[in-house]
């Protein structure tokens, strides 16, 4: 399962989210990420095993109505919250700011880029 981090301030995310741990990394796929001050970035579309640990593959949207681009940000980076109020809503926050997201590369499968991936792509990735 995913493992819950403390590297983002819980109390930045709100009081209806908990920090969680314990869960399957396909309950994330359609997540919300954001950053650690609750910025929207994008949407969890895949996970896959880098370098032997998990790295969520996020859509993030790009700017001008370009569409959007598929990255890679691993889970060293990131903490995960369960919605209290329904507690089968997640989110995933990460330790970057909107800079920092928007200068990651774009994630690269069999040496092309994934781009606005569909959830039927997605799922032959896994």
């Amino acid at each position: 399962g995913v493992k819950a981090t403390s590297d983002v301030a819980v109390g930045a995310i709100g009081a209806d989210w908990l920090l969680t741990d314990g869960i399957v990394a396909s309950q994330l796929i359609g997540a919300d990420v954001v950053t650690a001050n609750n910025e929207m970035i994008g949407e969890v579309e895949s996970s896959v095993v880098v370098d032997g640990k998990t790295a969520y593959l996020v859509a993030v949207d790009e700017q001008l109505g370009m569409g959007s681009r598929i990255i890679e940000i691993h889970e060293n980076h990131t903490s995960v919250f369960r919605n209290r109020g329904d507690m089968v809503t997640f989110r995933i926050a990460v330790n970057m700011t909107p800079e920092q997201v928007r200068m990651q590369p774009e994630y690269m499968h069999n040496g092309a880029p994934k781009t606005g991936m569909d959830k039927d792509s997605t799922k032959k990735m896994k």
